[in-house]
């Protein structure tokens, strides 16, 4: 074999391993991906205070004052 393929398949190698070793790395101390339940409670609203008041229908503007026009 030739320099250049040694070189060539030994830096393949070198590649593969450590693709392997941070794959096996990163995949290791990975956390458990949250359930679709606990997603849901993150983005819900924060009803420990009571019920949320809505909104309701549609309200007046306030008028504008001679300086703002």
């Amino acid at each position: 074999m030739s320099t250049a393929f040694l070189f060539l398949v030994v830096a393949l190698a070198a590649a593969a391993a450590g693709s392997a070793l941070m794959w096996y790395y990163t995949g290791r101390n990975r956390d458990q991906e949250p359930d679709y339940r606990d997603q849901l409670r993150a983005i819900a609203p924060d009803t420990s205070q009571g019920p949320i008041e809505q909104p309701r229908g549609i309200v007046t503007l306030d008028e504008l004052s001679d300086e703002e026009h």
